[in-house]
C-alpha cells in the first residue's frame, strides 16, 4: 500500500473524525438535568422511567435504601443518575415488588445507571400498601431515625405518628 506523502493537519483529521462519530453516533449531544427526589417519582409513577433488560438484579435490602434516605434527608450527595432518553413501548414496569402501567411514549428515561437508588425510593415513597413492602420505613420523628416498622398492633395510638 501506498502511503501519502501529502503534510496532514492534525486537527482537520481530528475535526472531521469527530464529525463524523458525532453524527454517526448521537442524535443529539449529552446534557445534564437536575430532578427533585419529587420531580424523579412523578416521572417513575407516570411510567416514564424504565428498568432496560440488561439491567443487572436488585442487590439493596432495606438497610440499604434506609442508608440512602439518610442521607437525603441530612443532604449528603448520593451520587448521579445516568438515564437516557429513547422511545418505550407500553406495558408494565417493575420497580422490585412496585408495578406501575406505562404508557407508550417517545421520551421516556432508560436506567442506566442508578436502579438500586430508583427502585428503592419508589418501593419506599409510592408503594400502595408500605407495610406490605419488605423496604418499608417509617421515620422515628423522637430518634430522627429511619426505622422498620412496628408490627400494627404494637403501634402506639398517638396520632401525631
Amino acid at each position: 500500500m501506498k502511503q501519502s506523502t501529502q503534510p496532514v493537519n492534525p486537527t482537520t483529521a481530528m475535526t472531521t473524525a469527530a464529525k463524523h462519530t458525532t453524527t454517526a453516533l448521537l442524535d443529539r449531544r449529552p446534557e445534564a438535568r437536575t430532578f427533585s427526589v419529587q420531580d424523579l417519582l412523578e416521572m417513575v409513577a407516570s411510567g416514564r422511567v424504565r428498568i432496560p433488560s440488561f439491567q443487572r438484579g436488585l442487590k439493596w435490602d432495606r438497610m440499604n435504601a434506609s442508608l440512602l434516605l439518610e442521607s437525603l434527608f441530612r443532604g449528603y450527595p448520593v451520587g448521579t443518575l445516568l438515564l437516557w432518553e429513547a422511545a418505550a413501548p407500553a406495558g408494565e414496569v417493575r420497580f422490585g415488588s412496585l408495578t406501575l402501567p406505562a404508557p407508550q411514549m417517545p421520551n421516556a428515561l432508560w436506567v442506566v445507571d442508578g436502579q438500586q437508588r430508583i427502585v428503592s425510593l419508589a418501593r419506599i415513597l409510592l408503594a400502595a400498601d408500605p407495610d406490605s413492602d419488605d423496604f418499608a420505613l417509617y421515620v422515628d420523628l423522637d430518634a430522627a431515625d429511619f426505622v422498620i416498622p412496628p408490627a400494627i398492633g404494637k403501634r402506639r395510638a398517638d396520632p401525631s405518628r
